[in-house]
């Protein structure tokens, strides 16, 4: 039994050392314990009393030689020469000078670390020996090469009794033939020389009298050969206590050879024991024949209880603890092996129990004993004294006590009885008598002598015993050794190296933490590259947009300059065009499209006083910027295309300044300081914010001047600030250069001094905000009038500049029909003029009125930083007057009852008022409590997304289930396989992590199966399952498998720490599949960048990070093609998932498991898409539209069936086949061809654009798609009342849906939806005209009214009421005359501001109150769809209709 292996998992049963102990507690050693490893055993026992665990026998019982050839027919074949039938050695011609060959063939030998040099050597320094175990020491490894020598010997003797035979082609027969003869010299020698003399140490005992005692009967197969535990760890190592501390070298004279310390200029007498464990070979190449001299003259230690120094404190250990104590390590293997106290293993072998102490043996030392009895606690009885113990006590001067020597002599007897092939059984072994001769005749002293340089006479015959007559040719024999004497003036010892220990994470330390830093400063350095990346794209993006801005723009006014405006850091910069205007002494700024964005008026700064100004210029890079520093403004600050159109403009400008007597005084600065010095738009508009908070605190809510904080306002520089006329038109929203701006700014600049102050715009503030309708009115018509009244052009143009605002192109025929109305309705003849008092009756009649009562400034829209006003601190009037008609939606085309919501003075009930009726609030049963209304809150939102809670539970349930199964498996479960022990309670986390990851990135795929889910959602599933939140879902689980990924990474740190802390031959016990050399360690770095789990798993954790970092919102938007490749590296990962499992180091992979249904259906639903992308696809027409909208009519392919709102992948042959982006059809299913309208917004939609721009190409490349594929849009026939909401690009689904409703109106298609609000959200309907021509078509062939058109132009968000409700009277007009829009040529109503979409969907409920199931289907921009998802979730919170919202953003 090879009690020597550890069992697997690595089992420590460890010695507690004693605090006093001198040797193991030396001065800065701390280990409180002594390495002990468990033997290995049968896995299946070790479970219960009845089923006690059973050691393994890893080794042959029987005496075969396997200390020669090996234990295995490998291990045997590794060592042969395999000619000549000889073992492989450096000298075969020689046996004499024989020795092995070195074992480059790295065979699996015990190596442990030489305690004297403490650090691992390569196994390949040993000899290729049969003795896994045989270098251990010099005279062991002496041994073995004797016997490798003895063997070739027998071969050459074989060879020659068969000159015939050919000692390659009989190689075989030639070694098997000298094996048999070895091996039964072996075990005579063993069996009949050593054993009677180990049994009893008596000289006068001889061989013959054993053979007498103990006759070979011949073979029994009756009896087990197995070696038993008492024989192993307790009798067999008696021997241990005749151990010597070391041996004598003697040369053939009798002169006994010192040794020279390594590394030391001083000499001892002899080879000390415990300074050469595992350094044998040095010793033996030295001179192998000195030490068999000195082996044959060494005397043994005293049989007794007592065990020398090099063993008992100084025998080799691992690397981690240096020295043992080898009585110790008997003591504790015994109860390892779960061995019988001393008398109960008597009783079992026949002998009498001893009843005390002192009767073990009588001879003993009484003082030791006492000891033992207070050391075991029993002063009476030995019964629960260990085997081993008791086994030494009984130790006479002859030899081993009673029980041992019955111990020794049972098992041997069994060995030999039970051996089939023992060499005495003639009818197995075929030895001939001859050969018998020979083995019976040849002993150890005729081995020795025959292949060693041993001469005759040397040694004694009995090589086991010295008797005082083997004087061997010498004078004088040594006695026993003594480590504490010396030898001729010479010691006869060095000391033992003392106890060392070893840190396993020593070099591993520096690797650990910069593994770690650099996967953080890759996480930070992906997020860097990112930004650089859109850096870089923004900048190549700002070079193209500028080289096109200098090209596209031909300027041939010399007075005009293509510029680039910087206006605040965190802006981009801004292409535009400065004129310097000689003639109006003034500085305009246009954008590309000619509108003036800024106007500077010179003139006026000169009339304020300004005699000087300040101009900076750049003296570096390419010396192109230009700083104006503006009074009374922010700063102009622009740069040129070159340094010389630079200084042309300079030159201009002084100019322009010295004509109306201003200087300019000129510094040039480096750019950055320039830039960081400069006042900013942005510093402007803070010091006008609180402008207006100060106009609005005295205006609204009647607050003094005097009671206002300086400190905290800014109040003593707010008299002396003036707003310029462009800063006047964008605090109405308006351009600089409208007439009806420079109307009101002059009006407002009563002073003339081209500049608005404070108290001026303050006036006018309080004039608009009036509830004296008639001030307004004079006011307007004060802004138009020429000496008091309006003339018939006058009244034209201000008709005309208010519609020019609303970039309508309505002709002058529609003009002039409203103006011929206002003539009837002032009730004067069409071309006279019109006084104030005319004019007022337009205002006072019926029909107009209550619009103008309305008006007044959007003070809460104004975006200008004014404090927010609670409704109870508003007056009644003050409410009155800011639900302006902005807020009012139509409801019903005839009927169009108006609808506005006023806040009470003395509750918080909001009204809504109809024409059908007035309904409040209230009797919505708003919840009575907080708490009711959380209640009410989480039920209607329960209601409202039951599906997807209900789906989500299950998948967070099975997913938590997961986790915590392996969890508990890893920690409590499996505790038997000894990982948790090592890695501590981290495993259980990386695995339960592993096995979440396994579920969510296999979910993940299913996610992904477009096409499978566009079918789905047709069937009776779409009714269990909410399909449409699968790309929420898919986010979701992306986050989850993310949120694992890092659990498993970091949980792996852990692990990385405590495994590589532990020793490598431990370590390999659970990672069978890893191996190496004996002589090197595991460090952190092996498991991390040599191991396939490890690298696979770093290099995993990259490309996870790269992923993910490029998945992120802002990567999307600004870097899609970047986010688009990144994310196909999810097939790299998938790959290498599996490869990072492979190696099962734990436990079984489990991915594959989890990954097979999933990936299966996505690769059938992705073979669906591959099959389509193979169809060519033209382009029958294209079209460019305005806002960069480009119309594809393409041909559609045959099968092709989608439905109205579904969407498709579009990829173009010549921009890169298998690069698709997403779009939305903007064809109804019952057309012949498929229509697409994309926006070119990004690089790839802009290449589309210019692609197919019909004016560039005649014609166009193919193009690829794949779908259709549904989404929540096409739900819209599923609800009773459905309202759609586009924005911007975002209307093309409902372009689909609303010539679809239309079609199947017309056919008379039943579906279940019977009324359809469709609210258009564009800045101007000129944005999408197209979509205008198909709600007309829409209109046209309604002819059941199903659908009901709002549009709302959001241009006019922050503009004057006043000029809003002007455009309201043209529009009510043309709506009551024409039944249409001025605007639009549509019946549809046009609303002018922004939808309040709670108001309006709260509405619904009153017109249509037996609906309980709203679908509210909203696609456009983010704050679109944000705002109804909250006006959805706000009126979810009243017991009312349940609003269902479906949404996309563009």
């Amino acid at each position: 039994m090879d009690s020597q292996r550890p069992g697997c998992p690595i089992e420590y049963f460890n010695i507690p050392v004693p605090a006093s102990d001198p040797v193991f507690r030396q001065e800065g050693n701390k280990h409180a314990e002594m390495p002990f490893r468990r033997t290995r055993y049968d896995l299946n026992s070790g479970h219960s009393p009845n089923n006690p665990r059973k050691q393994l026998s890893e080794i042959t019982p029987f005496l075969d030689g396997q200390l020669i050839y090996g234990p295995n027919k490998a291990w045997t074949d590794a060592i042969r020469e395999f000619r000549g039938g000889r073992l492989r050695g450096t000298n075969p011609n020689e046996v004499m000078m024989d020795f092995p060959a070195d074992n480059s063939i790295k065979l699996p030998f015990e190596n442990p670390p030489p305690p004297r040099d403490h650090v691992l050597k390569p196994v390949s320094r040993f000899y290729t020996l049969g003795n896994p175990r045989g270098h251990e020491n010099p005279m062991l490894l002496t041994l073995g090469i004797v016997w490798f020598r003895w063997h070739n010997h027998q071969a050459r003797s074989v060879l020659r009794e068969h000159p015939s035979w050919d000692p390659v082609a009989d190689d075989e027969k030639i070694f098997l033939i000298a094996r048999k003869r070895v091996i039964a010299q072996y075990q005579k020698i063993a069996f009949y020389d050593w054993l009677p003399t180990w049994l009893s140490v008596n000289v006068n005992q001889q061989t013959e009298n054993f053979w007498q005692s103990y006759p070979y009967k011949g073979y029994d197969s009756t009896l087990i050969p197995s070696i038993s535990h008492e024989f192993q760890a307790a009798a067999m190592r008696f021997g241990h206590t005749l151990i010597p501390a070391g041996i004598w070298r003697r040369d053939g004279d009798c002169n006994y050879i010192r040794y020279e310390l390594p590394g030391e200029f001083r000499q001892v007498s002899a080879i000390r024991l415990c300074n050469t464990f595992w350094n044998s070979r040095d010793f033996v190449e030295a001179d192998m024949t000195s030490i068999l001299r000195g082996m044959a003259s060494t005397i043994a230690e005293r049989e007794d209880s007592l065990l020398v120094p090099d063993i008992s404190e100084s025998v080799f250990g691992p690397l981690e603890f240096s020295r043992r104590d080898l009585a110790a390590l008997n003591i504790q293997r015994g109860r390892d092996h779960g061995i019988a106290d001393y008398n109960t293993v008597r009783i079992a072998y026949g002998l009498k129990e001893k009843k005390s102490w002192e009767a073990i043996n009588p001879s003993y030392n009484k003082e030791e004993i006492k000891r033992l009895k207070t050391l075991y606690g029993n002063t009476t009885r030995p019964d629960d004294v260990d085997l081993f113990t008791g086994g030494l006590l009984e130790t006479t001067p002859d030899g081993p006590g009673e029980l041992f020597r019955t111990i020794l002599l049972e098992q041997f007897l069994r060995i030999r009885n039970s051996d089939r092939f023992w060499f005495e059984n003639k009818q197995t072994s075929k030895l001939t008598d001859s050969e018998m001769y020979d083995i019976n005749t040849t002993t150890l002293y005729d081995i020795i002598t025959s292949v060693t340089l041993v001469q005759l006479g040397d040694v004694q015959r009995d090589v086991f015993l010295f008797r005082s007559s083997d004087r061997v040719n010498c004078n004088e024999q040594p006695k026993q050794l003594d480590p504490e004497k010396s030898y001729k003036g010479i010691p006869i010892f060095e000391s033992c190296t003392s106890l060392q220990t070893y840190d396993f994470f020593s070099g591993s330390e520096g690797a650990f933490a910069l593994t770690y830093f650099f996967i953080t400063l890759f996480i930070l350095v992906t997020f860097g590259v990112m930004i650089l990346l859109t850096r870089r794209r923004q900048k190549v993006k700002y070079m193209a947009l500028k080289n096109a801005a200098y090209k596209h723009v031909k300027i041939s006014d010399l007075t005009k300059f293509s510029v680039i405006e910087w206006v605040n850091p965190d802006e981009p910069v801004r292409f535009r065009v400065v004129q310097l205007d000689q003639k109006e002494m003034r500085i305009n700024m246009y954008d590309q499209s000619g509108a003036l964005v800024r106007l500077i008026n010179v003139k006026a700064m000169a009339g304020s006083g300004v005699d000087r100004v300040e101009v900076h210029y750049s003296s570096d890079q390419n010396e192109d910027l230009i700083a104006v520093k503006i009074p009374s403004e922010y700063d102009l600050v622009l740069r040129f295309e070159t340094h010389d159109e630079r200084s042309r403009f300079s030159n201009l400008m002084d100019q322009l300044f010295l004509a109306i007597s201003i200087a300019t005084q000129s510094r040039s600065l480096v750019e950055n300081y320039i830039l960081r010095n400069c006042k900013t738009k942005k510093m402007r508009q803070e010091q006008l914010d609180k402008f207006f908070r100060i106009i609005f605190m005295q205006t609204l809510e009647d607050v003094s001047t005097n009671t206002i904080d300086e400190n905290e306002f800014g109040y003593a520089n707010l008299p002396q600030t003036c707003l310029t006329i462009t800063e006047f038109a964008e605090v109405f929203g308006m351009k600089p250069d409208s007439l009806f701006v420079q109307q009101m700014f002059l009006l407002a600049d009563a002073d003339r001094s081209g500049l608005v102050s404070f108290r001026e715009f303050m006036n006018v503030f309080l004039l608009l905000s009036s509830d004296d309708v008639d001030q307004r009115v004079q006011f307007l018509f004060n802004m138009y009038q020429k000496e008091g009244k309006l003339k018939l052009d006058d009244v034209h143009q201000m008709t005309r500049s208010l519609l020019e605002l609303s970039d309508s192109n309505v002709n002058d025929r529609k003009v002039s029909e409203f103006v011929a109305s206002v003539y009837e309705i002032a009730g004067i003849k069409h071309g006279d003029q019109l006084t104030l008092e005319n004019f007022k009756k337009v205002f006072r009649y019926d029909e107009y009125r209550k619009t103008v009562e309305r008006t007044s400034l959007a003070l809460e829209d104004t975006g200008l930083g004014l404090p927010t006003v609670r409704p109870y601190q508003k007056s009644h009037k003050l409410a009155a007057k800011q639900s302006t008609f902005v807020r009012a939606y139509s409801i019903g085309r005839y009927r169009r009852p108006t609808l506005r919501r006023q806040i009470s003075a003395t509750a918080h009930d909001t009204i809504l008022h109809t024409t059908t009726g007035t309904v409040h609030i209230a009797e919505l049963k708003h919840p009575r409590s907080a708490a009711e209304e959380k209640l009410l809150k989480v039920v209607r939102f329960l209601e409202t997304y039951r599906l997807q809670v209900f789906w989500m539970t299950i998948y967070s349930l099975v997913l938590c289930g997961l986790f915590l199964i392996r969890v508990y498996y890893f920690s409590v479960q499996s505790e038997h396989t000894g990982i948790r022990g090592i890695a501590g309670y981290g495993i259980a986390c990386t695995r339960a992590a592993a096995t979440a990851m396994s579920f969510t990135y296999s979910t993940l795929l299913l996610t992904m199966c477009r096409n499978s889910i566009t079918r789905l959602r047709e069937t009776f599933l779409n009714i269990l399952i909410p399909f449409d939140s699968l790309h929420s879902m898919h986010k979701v689980s992306a986050f989850l498998a993310l949120f694992f990924t890092g659990v498993h990474s970091i949980g792996h740190a852990f692990n990385f720490y405590h495994i590589s802390t532990q020793p490598t031959s431990d370590i390999f016990c659970f990672f069978k599949e890893y191996f190496l050399p004996t002589h090197e360690l595991a460090s952190f770095q092996f498991w991390l960048f040599k191991t396939v789990t490890g690298l696979s798993g770093l290099i995993l954790c990259s490309l996870v990070i790269v992923m993910y970092v490029f998945a992120l919102p802002y990567a999307r938007r600004y870097l899609f093609d970047a986010f688009w490749r990144t994310h196909k590296l999810y097939i790299i990962i998938y790959g290498l998932i599996l490869v990072h499992g492979s190696r099962q180091m734990v436990e079984e992979m489990s991915f594959h498991c989890f990954l097979l249904g999933p990936l299966t259906w996505y690769i059938l639903d992705s073979l669906v898409s591959i099959s389509r992308m193979k169809i060519h696809l033209r382009v029958l027409k294209a079209e460019i539209l305005p806002s960069d909208v480009i119309a594809l009519t393409i041909k559609k392919p045959p099968g092709f069936q989608h439905k109205s709102g579904q969407w498709v992948r579009m990829s173009c042959e010549a921009l890169g086949k298998h690069e698709f982006h997403p779009f939305t059809l903007s064809s109804a299913p019952h057309e012949r061809c498929l229509s697409l309208h994309i926006r070119a917004v990004g690089p790839w939609t802009k290449n589309i654009r210019e692609t197919f721009d019909p004016n560039r190409n005649t014609s166009y490349p193919k193009i690829y798609l794949d779908g259709p594929f549904g989404e929540g849009h096409q739900d819209w026939y599923r609800y009773d009342l459905s309202v759609l909401i586009g924005g911007g690009i975002g209307v093309t689904p409902f372009a689909s849906i609303l010539k679809d409703i239309v079609h199947k109106s017309a056919m008379n298609v039943p579906f279940a939806c019977k009324k359809i609000y469709f609210l258009w959200v564009t800045r101007t309907q000129k944005q999408f005209e197209w979509m205008t021509d198909i709600i007309r078509e829409v209109e046209d062939r309604d002819s059941k009214d199903l659908v009901e058109v709002h549009i709302f132009v959001t241009q006019f968000k922050k503009k004057y009421d006043l000029r809003t409700s002007m455009l309201y009277l043209c529009e009510r007009h043309f709506q009551k005359v024409a039944d249409k829009s001025i605007f639009t040529g549509l019946r549809a109503t046009t609303h002018f501001g922004r939808p309040r979409f709670q108001d309006f969907l709260a509405s619904l409920s009153h017109e249509h109150r037996t609906v309980r199931r709203l679908g509210v289907f909203s696609c456009g921009p983010h704050p679109l769809t944000l705002a109804v998802e909250k006006a959805c979730k706000e009126l979810n919170k009243f017991e009312s209709p349940t609003y269902y919202h479906r949404f996309e953003n563009f």
